[in-house]
């Protein structure tokens, strides 16, 4: 129920097993390992098509629900208007492929990385995304940003960094966008850190769980974190390669010579033998949230239809009771215990009043 964009590099995992080509059994065993872990196939900086390709979004069609397309530059540069139109007639067409095969709820584009942090790319952007605009008004436009006057016309799906959720007036902006019929989103990536939540090793691991009941605390409509195997670009040149030797866990700068991010930064999955996959705690505990999520959904839904039914008000007030995030769990994105055992205590009473509304239901049938 909630949109998970963490993507996975493939030619990271094909450089590390020294492939010369990725095949279809390979890619399905990739897609299917981060299905398990309820995390559409994606990487935002393709720039292909559709990614994933259009073949495995029929294979997996009940299973994706996040994938970008539209094959457009997101440059910095002003694009020379003879390839702007090429560009932006081939968008469309690839977009009336996506309409026609109903999968609007589900596609994005996504263009121009985190362009408040590279506002030079604006003078590039306008002239794009007013033709992409124009060419598809009913199109997802996805930006890694918090909107801006400068820009928000742009876009239509915003997605700022945590710690955006826990200022008031920026809660305000974004609260206005919803009702502009915008997504929200949010990510993590180097920062923020403590008091926030992230995935790096150096945060408890119960972060990667408590974030999935964060999201529905903030009623934001996904999650983006960049890339979930960047370490292993750093680890494969290594002569003594892991296990054998140490796993790096950090990206190095090769210009500088130096660590450039923090530790665990941009990885969740390690390479085992035979192409296997390994997942990491974070990883684990990343679905474990997702699921608890998942109880939310169902007992929103069981309320729903207990209301519509006239049922019992004194059952109905208990249920919407349970269904509020309690302030032992969590108040806010920078307020929340790392005590994992009153999450799991919520997670019972969740599941108690899930199975009592649905025996209900049985009763009154």
């Amino acid at each position: 129920s909630l949109k998970m964009a963490f993507s996975f590099f493939e030619k990271y995992y094909q450089e590390w097993y020294k492939l010369s080509a990725m095949t279809e059994e390979k890619q399905s065993y990739l897609y299917e390992f981060l299905l398990k872990y309820r995390i559409s196939p994606n990487n935002i900086y393709s720039g292909r098509e559709t990614y994933p390709d259009r073949r495995f979004l029929e294979k997996y069609r009940d299973r994706i629900n996040f994938f970008t397309y539209g094959s457009v530059p997101g440059s910095g540069t002003p694009v020379p208007e003879s390839k702007l139109n090429a560009w932006v007639e081939g968008a469309a067409t690839v977009h009336e492929w996506v309409k026609a095969s109903g999968r609007m709820g589900d596609g994005y584009i996504y263009l121009y990385d985190e362009i408040s942090c590279h506002p030079e790319a604006l003078a590039g952007a306008r002239p794009l995304m007013t033709a992409l605009h124009k060419a598809m008004p009913d199109a997802k436009f996805m930006q890694t940003s918090f909107p801006d006057p400068s820009y928000d016309t742009l876009f239509n799906v915003w997605c700022p960094l945590f710690n955006c959720f826990s200022l008031a007036d920026h809660q305000a902006k974004l609260n206005e966008k919803r009702r502009e019929g915008h997504e929200i989103w949010w990510y993590a990536a180097d920062n923020p850190t403590k008091p926030y939540p992230n995935f790096f090793l150096d945060h408890p691991v119960f972060d990667s769980r408590i974030i999935a009941t964060l999201s529905w605390l903030h009623r934001v409509d996904g999650m983006l974190y960049w890339c979930i195997n960047r370490e292993w670009a750093d680890n494969a040149p290594e002569k003594m390669r892991w296990p054998e030797g140490e796993w790096k866990p950090w990206i190095f700068r090769m210009s500088r010579g130096t660590r450039k991010y923090r530790n665990g930064m941009g990885n969740f999955v390690y390479p085992g033998p035979d192409g296997r996959l390994l997942p990491s705690l974070r990883l684990e505990n990343l679905r474990d949230g997702l699921e608890d999520y998942e109880y939310l959904c169902l007992l929103r839904s069981g309320i729903e239809n207990l209301r519509r039914q006239n049922g019992d008000p004194g059952l109905l007030a208990r249920a919407e009771a349970v269904l509020a995030v309690p302030q032992s769990v969590a108040r806010a994105v920078n307020d929340y215990s790392s005590d994992p055992s009153h999450l799991l205590a919520w997670r019972t009473r969740l599941a108690d009043m899930i199975e009592e509304l649905a025996s209900t239901k049985v009763s009154e049938q």
